[in-house]
């Protein structure tokens, strides 16, 4: 199960994406089981918003007319898909979104248009990676004590890679080591 953070010089409260920062597939159960355990599982749908362009709303969900054409920032959205959220009570309730443009943030919107090309219209979900005091993960230091706290395999620093031990016995790798080593791609 593997996610990725997406950082930059891009204040990502000042572009409506408060402070969500770990991104994964929607579709794959391992991810969204390994984001519910970064997180509190009982509120996962309603604190885990899919990450979209103003650009595909109107396609993906209904009632969307209502918004402004740059509309930025999170809104909660009826699915003209529901299967495509899977795990939820009530498929047919609405689910958070967050909402961002090309203007604001091409850096972000860049990263959505390489997900659609790989994955297609899977929703590419947007995480708070919590640490065991329930705060937001926000420097190096944090990260390497969550890596240890919460059993994960590996982070790495500069996008932070998370990846969570799929065998407990498993030997564990050296995180000063992968906290070094730098990371160059996408998902």
């Amino acid at each position: 199960a593997l996610l990725g953070r997406i950082t930059g010089r891009v204040d990502m409260s000042r572009v409506g994406l408060g402070n969500r920062s770990l991104l994964c597939r929607g579709d794959l159960p391992e991810l969204r089981s390994a984001s519910q355990q970064l997180l509190r599982p009982d509120v996962f749908w309603h604190e885990v918003p899919a990450l979209m362009l103003n650009t595909e709303l109107e396609e993906e969900f209904f009632g969307t007319e209502k918004l402004p054409s740059n509309a930025v920032g999170e809104y909660w959205l009826k699915p003209r898909r529901p299967q495509a959220w899977t795990g939820r009570m009530n498929p047919r309730a609405p689910v958070p979104v967050q909402v961002t443009n090309e203007g604001s943030d091409p850096s972000t919107a860049a990263l959505i248009h390489q997900f659609r090309k790989t994955v297609g219209k899977t929703p590419l979900l947007c995480t708070p990676w919590l640490n065991r005091r329930g705060q937001l993960v926000r420097t190096v230091q944090d990260a390497r004590e969550s890596w240890r706290t919460q059993g994960l395999d590996g982070v790495i620093a500069g996008p932070y890679i998370v990846m969570r031990r799929a065998d407990p016995n498993a030997t564990k790798p050296k995180h000063a080591e992968l906290a070094r080593r730098p990371f160059y791609g996408g998902l």
